[in-house]
C-alpha cells in the first residue's frame, strides 16, 4: 500500500480503479490509501471509463470508507456520461451509492430513467442489484413498474434463483 500511495499521481485511471477494487475485494480497507485514492480520483474522473467510475464507487462502498467529496464527484461525472454506462455499470453505481448511504437523488433518478429505456439489456443480476439498491436507498422511481416486472418475467425465476 505504501508504494502505491506514493505513486498514485503516476497511475492511469484504470490502475487507480483497480487498486481500489483490489484492496476492497480482499477486505483490506487501508484508510490512508483510500484517502489518497479519493483525492487523486476526484480530480481525474473525466478520464475514467464508466466501468472505472462504477468500480471506484463499489470499492469505497465495500470498504465503508467515507469519501463524500468523491461520491459527489462520481455522481456529477456519472450524470454527464450516463449514456456510456453499460447495465452492469448502472447497477453497480446504484448499489455503491445505496451501500455507502450517500444521498444522490438526481443520480438515482437519472440511472432509473436511463435503465427504463433499455431494460432488455439488463440481466437478472443487474435487475436484482437495481431493485436492492433503490429499496435500500429508499428512493422511489417509476422504474419498478410493469416494464420492470415484464423484463423479470422474460428472464424467468430460474435465472434469478441462480444469483
Amino acid at each position: 500500500a505504501r508504494s502505491s500511495l506514493q505513486r498514485l499521481n503516476e497511475l492511469d485511471p484504470q490502475a487507480l480503479a483497480n487498486i481500489a477494487w483490489a484492496f476492497a475485494s480482499t477486505g483490506h480497507a487501508c484508510p490512508a490509501l483510500f484517502d489518497a485514492l479519493a483525492a487523486e480520483s476526484s480530480i481525474r474522473l473525466d478520464d475514467f471509463s464508466p466501468q472505472n467510475i462504477a468500480n471506484t464507487a463499489w470499492a469505497f462502498a465495500t470498504t465503508g470508507h467515507k469519501a463524500p467529496a468523491l461520491f459527489d464527484a462520481l455522481a456529477t461525472e456519472s450524470l454527464s456520461r450516463l449514456g456510456e454506462f453499460r447495465p452492469r455499470d448502472i447497477a453497480d453505481t446504484a448499489w455503491a451509492f445505496a451501500t455507502a448511504g450517500h444521498a444522490a437523488p438526481a443520480l438515482l433518478d437519472a440511472l432509473a430513467a436511463d435503465s427504463s429505456d433499455r431494460l432488455r439489456a439488463f440481466d437478472a443480476h443487474a435487475l436484482a442489484i437495481m431493485a436492492w439498491a433503490y429499496a435500500v436507498a429508499d428512493h422511489e422511481v417509476g422504474l419498478f413498474g410493469a416494464r420492470f416486472a415484464d423484463r423479470c418475467n422474460e428472464i424467468g425465476t430460474e435465472e434469478f434463483s441462480n444469483i
